[in-house]
């Protein structure tokens, strides 16, 4: 990150907070997406069956799930911590709310804890993807048409 040299000190604590919160939401999306997908499946809601939403979510915790089988660090996590050491700022001095954001999805764990929750997650996530696939859009617009009452 060459072009840090160039910002304010302000400037950069607001870039890592923007990382910060993309992490959140990304985090929510995969987390929330899995719950999503169950409760729709339950509920037999054909949004559950759209392509898109099925394989970027599939494709979001596969590549969390990669990188810590492959002990690579989440990059997104490495650029906030970055960002806030150019800006002479450290996680315990953080603002109340980044600091509950940091709370939300930052927790005290060995590291292989990490790497088992995330595997052990993304083979849910494909399971899900198994047992309660995606359809293509024609067929979606025909279960659509069923469930007009919801």
């Amino acid at each position: 990150m060459d072009f840090v040299a160039y910002l304010s000190a302000r400037q950069l604590v607001f870039l890592a907070d923007t990382v910060l919160v993309v992490h959140v939401v990304f985090v929510v999306y995969v987390v929330g997406g899995a719950a999503a997908i169950l409760y729709g499946a339950c509920r037999t809601r054909p949004w559950v069956r759209n392509r898109w939403f099925r394989y970027s979510h599939a494709a979001s915790i596969g590549i969390v799930a990669v990188q810590a089988a492959l002990g690579v660090p989440c990059f997104l996590t490495i650029w906030e911590r970055d960002l806030r050491l150019a800006a002479g700022q450290s996680v315990s001095q953080l603002p109340f709310i980044p600091r509950m954001l940091q709370h939300l999805i930052f927790f005290d764990a060995p590291l292989w804890w990490f790497t088992i929750l995330y595997l052990v997650f993304g083979g849910a996530v494909i399971t899900a993807l198994v047992l309660i696939p995606p359809r293509n859009d024609h067929s979606s617009k025909g279960a659509r048409a069923d469930h007009d009452d919801t």
